[in-house]
Formats: C-alpha cells, sequence, structure tokens
C-alpha cells in the first residue's frame, strides 16, 4: 500500500509573511513621516494691540519659554503663550496646536496704569493733562488724584493772566506727585506827579501786557522779570523791575526827573532825531527825561549813526560820533560783496577797493580788506588749477598766496596737500582698481545661487597679468582635472576664469576674477562652490543634472551631520589652494 506524500515544510503563509511586515513597516514609516511634515507645517498665527491704540506696538513673544514670532513653526502639542509689551500688562495663554496650526486672531493687551497727585498752590482757571493717548481737562482746582494710562504728559494750568507748562512720566502701578506753584504776587504802582499812563510787559514768563494810570494795583502777577513803561505829555520812563511772590505785594514809586544830553559829529551840522521828533543839529545840547533812547545822527551824503542810551537822573553825558561817507562805504559793501559767495569776482572787488582808497588813500581797514582779497585771489586760483590737476601752477599761486600772509593755515594746508597730490593720485588709482575688480568679481558670483554660503578668498602676488593666467590654467588642468568653460579677459588689465568639476556624488565650480591694480602686482579673487548630491535625483542625456545637487554646507543637512560637512568644506578649500600654489608674498 502507497504512503501520502509528505507534507513540505514550506508553504503559502510562510512565503507572505515577510510580505506583509514589511508592508506594516512601510506603511509605519509613511505615517511617521507624515507626521514629522505636518509637525514642520504647523504655524501660530497671531497679532497683538495695546487697548488705546491704533498701531501694532513692539512686543516680546514666548512659546514654552522661548523666543516666537508670529508665522514661525510652533511644533505640535500643548503649548503656553506669553506675550510682553512696553505700557502693557503681560498676557499669557494656553492651547492645543494640531495639524495645520493654530490661529490666535488678535490679542489686545491692557494698558498699565498710574496715579498722578496734582498739587497747586493757587487755583487754576482750567488745568489739562493730555498725551497722544489721553486728554483730561479740569477746571477750578487745587488738588486732584487722577488714574491715567503709562506714558508722558503736559501739564498745562491756566491762569488769570499766565499759563504755566509741566512734563509728568506716569509709571505702572505708582503714584507721581507734580507740585504747581506759580508764584503768584500783585504789583502797586505811583508816580509823581500821579495819574501818568504806563504799560507792564513780562520779560519771563512772557506773553503778559498791562496798560493802566497811575496810582494802580496789580493782582495775579506771575513772579519773574518785567519792564515798565511809563509816560506823561512829552515825558516818559522806562524801568526794569523783578517781581517776587515772596514780597506779597510789590510797591514801584516813579519819579519824574530830566538829564543833559551833548552830541558832536565829525562833520558837523547834523540832525539829531529820535524817531520822528527832530530834537537838534549838532554840535546839539539837548534836556531830556530820564530813561532809554534810540537816537539817529544823520547828513545828507554820509551814513546815518544809531546812538542807544539810557540816561539817569541829572546825569551830563557827551556823545562823540564819527559819520562815513556814502561813496566810501558803497565802495567796501561793494567790494565785500563781489570777494563773496559761490562765484566771487576779484578784479571787481579789488576795484572798489581802489575807489575807497581814492576817498581814504591809507585806511588801514581799507588796505587790510585788499591783502584780504588778494590773498583769496590767488588761493582760490591755486584751488581751481588743483582741481584740474595743474598742480605745478596751483603750488605758484599759493607761494603768492604766502608773500600776503605768511603762515597762514590754509595756504600751509594747500601746498601740502597738493605736494601729496600726485602721490594720492596714484594710490586713488589703485584702489579704484582693487574697487573695480572686487565689484567685478561680486557681480560674478553674487549671480550663483547659494553664494552667500561659500566664502570669497583672494591672493596677491607680483608679476604679469598673463603669467597669472597661465599659472592657473596649469593648476586646474592637475590631476583630476577641471573643465574650464570661461577664460577671456574684459579688458587690457582684468581676466575672468571659471571652472567645472564632477564626480559620481558631488560637483565644485569656481570663478576666478584677476587683475593687475598696480605695476607689477596682481590680485586674484576667487570663490570655490562646493555641491553634493541631494535626496532627489534627476537624469539628462549628459548625465545627472545639476539640480540634483545640493550645497555642500551645515545649513543644508542635519545637526548631527553639520561638523563633518564644515570639515569636509575646510578639506575641500584647503585641497584647492594646495593646488593653486602658496600665496606668493
Amino acid at each position: 500500500m502507497e504512503q501520502p506524500p509528505r507534507a513540505s515544510g514550506f508553504s503559502k503563509g510562510t512565503l507572505f509573511r515577510p510580505l506583509f511586515g514589511w508592508f506594516v513597516l512601510s506603511c509605519g514609516l509613511l505615517a511617521w513621516r507624515h507626521h514629522q511634515q505636518e509637525e514642520k507645517r504647523a504655524t501660530l498665527q497671531f497679532t497683538v494691540l495695546v487697548e488705546g491704540r491704533s498701531e501694532r506696538p513692539l512686543y516680546r513673544a514666548e512659546l514654552n519659554q522661548r523666543g516666537f514670532d508670529a508665522g514661525e513653526p510652533s511644533g505640535l502639542g500643548r503649548k503656553q503663550l506669553t506675550i510682553q509689551a512696553d505700557g502693557a500688562e503681560p498676557f499669557t495663554t494656553n492651547f492645543f496646536v494640531w495639524y495645520g496650526g493654530k490661529n490666535l486672531d488678535a490679542i489686545t493687551l491692557v494698558r498699565t496704569r498710574g496715579t498722578l497727585e496734582l498739587n497747586l498752590t493757587a487755583p487754576a482757571r482750567q488745568l489739562s493733562v493730555s498725551n497722544q493717548e489721553a486728554s483730561r481737562v479740569l477746571t477750578n482746582l487745587t488738588r486732584e488724584s487722577l488714574s491715567l494710562p503709562t506714558g508722558r504728559y503736559q501739564v498745562k494750568a491756566r491762569f488769570a493772566r499766565f499759563t504755566t507748562e509741566r512734563e509728568a512720566d506716569i509709571t505702572a502701578h505708582q503714584t507721581s506727585r507734580l507740585a504747581i506753584d506759580p508764584g503768584m504776587t500783585a504789583l502797586a504802582v505811583h508816580s509823581q506827579p500821579t495819574n501818568a499812563e504806563f504799560e507792564l510787559t513780562s520779560l519771563t514768563p512772557r506773553g503778559i501786557t498791562l496798560r493802566s494810570n497811575t496810582p494802580v494795583t496789580l493782582t495775579e502777577l506771575p513772579s519773574g522779570d518785567y519792564h515798565l513803561r511809563l509816560w506823561r505829555g512829552d515825558y516818559q520812563k522806562t524801568v526794569p523791575l523783578t517781581l517776587t511772590a515772596s514780597a506779597g505785594t510789590n510797591e514801584l514809586k516813579v519819579e519824574f526827573d530830566y538829564a543833559q544830553l551833548a552830541i558832536h559829529s565829525e562833520p558837523g551840522g547834523a540832525r539829531v532825531r529820535d524817531g520822528d521828533k527832530i530834537l537838534g543839529t549838532t554840535p546839539a545840547s539837548l534836556t531830556l527825561p530820564t530813561g532809554l533812547y534810540r537816537l539817529t545822527v544823520e547828513k545828507e551824503g554820509f551814513s546815518s549813526t544809531n546812538v542807544s542810551l539810557t540816561l539817569q537822573t541829572k546825569e551830563e553825558r557827551t556823545v562823540e560820533v564819527q559819520l562815513e561817507s556814502l561813496v566810501y562805504l558803497t565802495a567796501l559793501r561793494q567790494a565785500r560783496e563781489h570777494a563773496s559767495g559761490n562765484s566771487p569776482d576779484f578784479e571787481r572787488a579789488l576795484e572798489e577797493v581802489n575807489r575807497a582808497l581814492q576817498i581814504k588813500p591809507q585806511d588801514k581797514a581799507v588796505l587790510a580788506l585788499k591783502q584780504s582779497i588778494l590773498f583769496t585771489k590767488h588761493l582760490s586760483t591755486a584751488r581751481e588749477l588743483g582741481r584740474r590737476q595743474e598742480f605745478t601752477l596751483a603750488l605758484g599761486e599759493v607761494e603768492n598766496a604766502l608773500l600776503l600772509m605768511e603762515g597762514n593755515a590754509d595756504a600751509l594746508d594747500l601746498k601740502r596737500k597738493l605736494e601729496q597730490a600726485i602721490i594720492s593720485a596714484a594710490q586713488a588709482r589703485v584702489e579704484a582698481r582693487r574697487t573695480k575688480l572686487a565689484t567685478l568679481f561680486q557681480d560674478r558670483v553674487s549671480r550663483q545661487p547659494h553664494s552667500e554660503l561659500f566664502p570669497a578668498q583672494k591672493m596677491r602676488f607680483k608679476g604679469e597679468l598673463e603669467a597669472a593666467r597661465d599659472a592657473l590654467v596649469q593648476a586646474l588642468g592637475k590631476n583630476p582635472a577641471w573643465k574650464i568653460y570661461r577664460n577671456d579677459r574684459t579688458d587690457p588689465d582684468t581676466v575672468i576664469l571659471e571652472a567645472e568639476s564632477k564626480s559620481l556624488g558631488s560637483r565644485q565650480n569656481v570663478y576666478f576674477v584677476a587683475g593687475l591694480t598696480e605695476e607689477n602686482t596682481i590680485e586674484i579673487h576667487f570663490k570655490l562652490f562646493l555641491y553634493t548630491l541631494g535626496d532627489k535625483i534627476n537624469l539628462s542625456f549628459s548625465g545627472i543634472s545639476d539640480d540634483s545637487f545640493k550645497p555642500l554646507h551645515p545649513s543644508h543637512t542635519t545637526a548631527a551631520s553639520a561638523n563633518y560637512v564644515e570639515t569636509r568644506r575646510r578639506r575641500f578649500l584647503e585641497d584647492f589652494r594646495k593646488r593653486l600654489g602658496e600665496e606668493p608674498r
């Protein structure tokens, strides 16, 4: 009898069990990757306002005790957001962030407040406390306590005849005290004889003008300095006075007295005028009331002269005045005008000076002005020649100026500058050439993606530009050789050279700009771009496409690989500099 075949140890269940495990593991990995991506996409959105303010404030936010800005990734899970802003109470809220992020909309912070205690020694008719955000107006008060948002306030107290201003700072949860003492006082004005008119004007504080007749007592005046003008008929008197609050009522009694004034002029026969009133002709002997005067002494063909003086009781005074010829003064004025301004006319200025010398040949002031104009003319010409880089002629003009004013600091300084101009011009050409090279290099590499991730390098050595280019080409041709895809001159003194090197998993690009900066000196700028294969590899007919590579930089890798990547970058750059050779000295 045949025995049935024995069951094999291999079955369908055994075949599909690994496949099912691989499927479950793949699903789990995909779910975990999806969770990580959603966690990175989750952001927290909010805006911050402060109570009573329309503009958005500067604020400091912390998410789970770490600095945070609205719109940044927040991660998933339970979160605590704390917001602080100047002039507002802190704000804290707890919430849960899930896939899709969280939007808290507008968060309005409560303003911090403080207290202002006002204490006035005299009742104010109106008192205002205001700033850009708040305003309070109070009337007829001496004491008041106000609750206000924090900040700086202007406090204006208006009394019967004047207004005083103060500033007050309101601090959160604190009481600020402001005392206002207007220094009220009174003034009793008497005159001998009585019934004189007067005008009282305040100097400090300004803004008070009162008119009345003696005798009178004026109340509610602030302490300070005043000017009192008193008159009776043709007589008037000016009195300065200071009012103090400690005196209670300040007393002032004015007596009308006279003084003697003698005025002489050269030449004589000039009129003496007080405003529109003619007082006499020089030589004049005048009897005048005491007080402040501003007299005018004038004669046809000559300049008028003002005489300001204050005459005291029973004073005798003599005044001498010199009247200048109008032709002389006009010549001096026009000489100064022609010699000054943005476009001076020195020839015309000298003509006017000579005209003045015809009137006063030995006048020291005119001779000094002529010397100054000649000096300025030579110095101005030297500066203009210097701007045109005609340095020899410019130095000659400076020497002429120094003959007129030996040791003049401006002329000596210009002389030194002209002597250094040739050296400075040569140095400027070198610097301009260096700047041009650096600008051309920066313009070229800045157009390359990820340029900011790779440091620029610079080399300098003695020699010819063509020899430097040959040396670079030779260095790039060493094994492994680089592919040079640009090697041309942009001008007789500048070379641009660009090359590329590719391997299976990496790509390098290098950009050179070399140029002659000064005689027999070459400066080379270059930047080495390093790339490695990224996560996505794209193929084309020419091989792996450029967009398959990512920058070799710590910012384009994980935190765990950052140090390794930075080490590779340094090694690449060191090897490349060795390929180029040590920088010559």
